[in-house]
């Protein structure tokens, strides 16, 4: 996961310039055509390269250091409802345990944004005000 400010681009990107704001998830491995074999690859750097279908728009209300926390946390919720084949039909009920913390809190957006739920969380209370944040009714019993 990473965040930044783009320095440069190459002759065929199309969506970014330089100067804008981004944010983003490369894959841990990526292919080394050359030798056919997969190579780590991270971000863990001060510059890092990557492709444009790697890359969104940082939003202008959040931090880069918050920004870094969403890829990998947004991406595994979204694989959870995907390998569920999660589906709302006549409910609007889903049960998300620790919907304070970083996958929780992306699942609990989701939910509410995508798929309409309207009661979908289990929270300690010393969190509620997170989950509360999302104007989504909290049941503590």
């Amino acid at each position: 996961e990473f965040s930044g400010i783009i320095e440069n681009i190459g002759d065929d990107v199309t969506q970014f310039r330089v100067g804008d704001e981004v944010y983003g998830l490369r894959s841990i491995m990526i292919q080394d055509e050359t030798e056919k074999k997969r190579t780590p690859y991270g971000t863990l750097a001060e510059y890092c390269v990557f492709d444009e279908c790697e890359i969104a728009s940082k939003p202008e209300n959040i931090t880069h250091e918050e920004a870094c926390a969403v890829p990998f946390a947004a991406l595994t919720a979204i694989q959870i409802f995907e390998a569920a084949r999660f589906k709302f039909n006549n409910f609007k009920k889903v049960l998300i345990l620790g919907g304070e913390d970083g996958f929780g809190n992306m699942a609990l957006q989701i939910a509410k944004e995508l798929y309409g739920a309207t009661h979908i969380a289990i929270a300690v209370p010393s969190t509620y005000d997170t989950v509360l944040s999302h104007n989504i009714p909290l049941t503590n019993r």
